[in-house]
């Protein structure tokens, strides 16, 4: 157990209770996303139920999983590599163009979140002494809380703003410009045929030939 001043664990406490808040928004802000994303990608809402219960599953996996090498690293490195991947897999899908792109970053953030979950748990373990470890376990689980009472309003608030729907709007106009190859601006050929041959004929006044 490491030595910690009473003040610098309740910053570390609160530190991992905002770890803990942002696992739990970014499964929740993704349910009220689903007209935009099932418009952007023309997916059915069974594919899209997919990919938010992607996360729920690899994230339970991951965690189970995590139990059999987690104490094999440091606490402190395999905190924020887990967590520097989880926000690479939230920019993969904030930019993924197909929908087996996002699937695939979604399952990527459930496998992150559950090693983020397991890791929080086990900093609380070793560094919050046995008498205040039930309160430092609550603070934390209020960030889980929190995120689940914020996480369906901020998702209708993105979607009714111009930022939610523009994302995925700009991805399929960028996959139809990629499937619609590009028109070449040609100049117009001249009229061919007897009517522009006509046309073309030079016309003199009779007084000319005689």
């Amino acid at each position: 157990m490491y030595a910690m001043t009473l003040a610098r664990e309740r910053r570390l406490i609160w530190l991992l209770a905002l770890v803990q808040f942002t696992l739990i928004m970014d499964f929740m802000v993704m349910m009220p996303l689903g007209p935009q994303i099932m418009g952007a990608f023309q997916i059915p809402p069974s594919k899209f139920a997919a990919a938010v219960s992607a996360y729920s599953w690899c994230s339970g996996l991951s965690a189970l999983l995590a139990a059999t090498y987690i104490d094999r690293f440091d606490r402190r490195k395999l905190l924020l590599a887990a967590y520097l991947l989880f926000a690479l897999s939230n920019v993969l899908c904030a930019c993924a163009t197909s929908y087996p792109l996002l699937l695939a970053s979604r399952a990527f953030a459930g496998v992150t979140g559950g090693v983020l979950g397991a890791s929080v748990m086990a900093i609380v373990a070793d560094v919050v002494p046995v008498a205040r470890r039930g309160a430092a376990t609550g603070i934390i689980m209020t960030g889980f809380s929190m995120a689940a009472i914020a996480g369906v309003p901020a998702g209708v608030l993105l979607g009714r703003t111009s930022i939610g729907p523009r994302r995925f709007g700009c991805s399929r106009r960028s996959r139809s410009r990629l499937r619609s190859p590009p028109r070449a601006s040609c100049p117009r050929s001249p009229r061919t045929g007897p009517r522009a041959h006509r046309r073309s004929r030079k016309r003199f006044p009779r007084s000319s030939l005689f």
